[in-house]
């Protein structure tokens, strides 16, 4: 492709022109970013004006339940930041300017295993604890 640039960039503070692409695009690494925030008002502003931002990440339920989620997925990838719920995303997405046009959700299923591979037994035993004690709506 011709037109397609690909590059590392700070996702908080992008070195680019405003009005600069036709087509933002982030998959699964925003519940990584320090501030969320600052990386949706990035993507508007170096988006042109009727561009768009394609946008994937995991999701967790709003309130306690999320909150027992992300604390969880910190214990096996201390990179992992915080998951927004739908409604944190739109509210977002919505404050920094853009219109949501489309929004779904996917159900992924993950396999204990290969999820947790990287940890020594007593870390999967404490994440296996954690399923098992985890609060209402955790499993939404």
């Amino acid at each position: 492709l011709n037109n397609l640039t690909t590059e590392i960039a700070d996702a908080e503070a992008l070195q680019y022109p405003d009005d600069t692409f036709d087509l933002v695009t982030c998959r699964i690494a925003p519940h990584h970013f320090g501030d969320i925030k600052a990386f949706v008002a990035e993507a508007y502003r170096v988006a042109k004006r009727g561009g768009l931002l394609g946008l994937v990440d995991n999701v967790m339920p709003a309130g306690a339940a999320g909150a027992y989620l992300n604390a969880f997925e910190k214990l096996r990838d201390p990179s992992h930041g915080r998951c927004l719920s739908m409604d944190e995303w739109a509210a977002e997405l919505i404050e920094a300017g853009f219109t949501i046009t489309k929004q779904d959700t996917v159900i992924k299923e993950m396999e204990f295993a290969s999820w947790a591979k990287r940890h020594n037994e007593e870390v999967k035993a404490e994440l296996r604890q954690r399923i098992w004690q985890a609060p209402a709506g955790a499993d939404s």
